[in-house]
């Protein structure tokens, strides 16, 4: 998946650099994004989609986390060592380098931000039907709020 995470990070630099950033809000300060956007971009573009990235976590043993993200009930956490078993240590430095802030942090923030997003875009409980630009436009009017 570094690869893959490599090529969405590519796309968000050359696409601000180019003037373009991101849709409702662009590049967090100093030209660095936030880790909110780096997932909104990350599951736009996950093979799969949100679905697929959900799918990584169960495979891992996380059922019950991804459940409570998606149902309706409250969302259930994730630590920094789970969620880097599951992205990968260069997943997590990629990130770290893109937004500025300590591995440690990243980890923090997204333990703190995937459950929320999760359970914003699966209202009622159901898997959006959206996906590529049409989830990236929902998590973008998520992150709005």
């Amino acid at each position: 998946m570094s690869g893959f995470l490599g090529q969405i990070l590519g796309s968000l630099l050359g696409g601000a650099a180019q003037g373009g950033g991101m849709a409702g809000g662009g590049m967090a300060g100093g030209g660095q994004f936030s880790i909110p956007q780096i997932l909104l971009q990350l599951i736009a573009n996950q093979p799969g989609g949100l679905g697929g990235l959900l799918q990584q976590f169960q495979a891992a043993g996380m059922h019950d986390q991804v459940n409570s993200w998606v149902g309706t009930g409250a969302n259930m956490p994730l630590n920094g060592q789970q969620i880097g078993n599951v992205l990968g240590d260069d997943v997590v430095e990629k990130m770290a380098e893109h937004t500025g802030l300590p591995r440690e942090e990243v980890l923090g923030q997204i333990s703190q931000s995937l459950p929320q997003l999760v359970d914003g875009m699966t209202p009622g409980g159901q898997m959006p039907e959206a996906s590529g630009n049409d989830l990236l436009e929902l998590g973008m009017k998520l992150l709005g709020r």
